[in-house]
C-alpha cells in the first residue's frame, strides 16, 4: 500500500511540474520529484516487499515506468496515441495479468505447478493441460 501511495505522489508531483512548465513555457524539471521519491522508495520496498511482491525493485525502474505512462497519457490527450485495451498484446491496462502471448515472464513453474500457462480473452492467466 505504501508503494502505491508513493508512486501516486510521484506521478502527481510530475503532473504539477508539467503544468507549471506549460504555463511558463519552460522545460519540465522533475529533479525535486525524483529526489523525494528516490529517498522514500527503498524503505517502502523493504517494508512492503513480502506483502506486495512485484518485478519493480529499484527507484529508477519505477521512475522509468511512470515517465513512460506520463508520455503515453500525453500522447492520448494530444490525439496521437492509442488507448491501451485488453487484447492489444501488451500488459498495459490496470488489472491485466496477461495479454495474448504476453504472460509477464510467468510460467506454470512460477506458481509451482505443471502445465501450460495461457491467457484468456479477458486478460486473465489460464492454466492449460
Amino acid at each position: 500500500m505504501s508503494k502505491d501511495k508513493l508512486v501516486g505522489s510521484y506521478y502527481a508531483c510530475r503532473q504539477k511540474v508539467d503544468a507549471v512548465a506549460v504555463a511558463k513555457g519552460l522545460t519540465p524539471d522533475y529533479g525535486k520529484c525524483t529526489t523525494k521519491f528516490t529517498g522514500k522508495w527503498d524503505s517502502a520496498e523493504t517494508a512492503g516487499a513480502s506483502l506486495c511482491p512485484d518485478h519493480i525493485v529499484t527507484a529508477s525502474q519505477i521512475e522509468s515506468y511512470v515517465a513512460g505512462q506520463a508520455s503515453a497519457a500525453a500522447a492520448i490527450v494530444a490525439g496521437s496515441g492509442d488507448i491501451p485495451v485488453c487484447g492489444d498484446g501488451v500488459i498495459n491496462v490496470a488489472g491485466e495479468h496477461c495479454d495474448g502471448l504476453a504472460l509477464d515472464g510467468l510460467t506454470c513453474e512460477s506458481f509451482g505447478i505443471y502445465g501450460t500457462l495461457g491467457c484468456t480473452v479477458g486478460c486473465e492467466l489460464e492454466l492449460g493441460s
